[in-house]
């Protein structure tokens, strides 16, 4: 039992500079915590594996200002500020910008995240896309996941591209990040 009977716990970079196996255990002690008390847990962190891990709503702050708030899913999935897809794909990935085709980001959700949509979509257009960027997790037992892709050069079979992977339920959106 917690001190004082909170109805709130703060945890201030819980897990940074811990090992792995640590930081595994120090989340699900926190999870239990909140399970059996019903405690809200407010976790500040840098680490979006510890946000995918264990939160459910997230706040996206940037210099001390609010950028954007939501589920874990939608933030994932449709992040609206320049600030939340920076933090999304720069988890020690390094995506180079490309020259040539348009590159986008694509957003899977349970719906697309367990299907062959890249693979079937090379097949169905004949083009090949270069994958920049590729991140598959699970959030809250869901399967999720981000790719940063460049179309083919030709527009035409790009937007072809583009409305096959809508119609597959998958987000798509620009990306003209450097990220690295």
């Amino acid at each position: 039992m917690l001190a004082s009977d909170p109805k709130i716990l703060l945890c201030d970079e819980a897990t940074s500079a811990l090992d792995p196996q640590t930081t595994k255990s120090i989340l699900a002690l926190l999870k239990e915590i909140n399970e059996k008390m019903g405690l809200t847990i407010l976790l500040i962190t840098h680490e979006m594996s510890v946000v995918q891990e264990i939160c459910r709503y997230v706040l996206v702050l940037e210099k001390g200002r609010l950028m954007e708030q939501g589920t874990v899913e939608e933030l994932f999935h449709a992040p609206k500020t320049e600030a939340t897809k920076r933090l999304l794909v720069n988890q020690g990935a390094t995506v180079l910008r490309m020259t040539g085709g348009r590159t986008i980001r694509l957003s899977f959700n349970e719906d697309s995240a367990n299907e062959p949509i890249i693979g079937n979509a090379i097949l169905q257009f004949r083009m090949p896309l270069n994958i920049l960027f590729a991140n598959m997790k699970e959030l809250n037992g869901v399967p999720n996941g981000q790719m940063i892709v460049q179309l083919p050069d030709n527009e035409a079979v790009a937007e072809q591209m583009i409305a096959f992977f809508q119609e597959k339920n998958v987000g798509v959106e620009a990306w003209t990040e450097n990220v690295g």
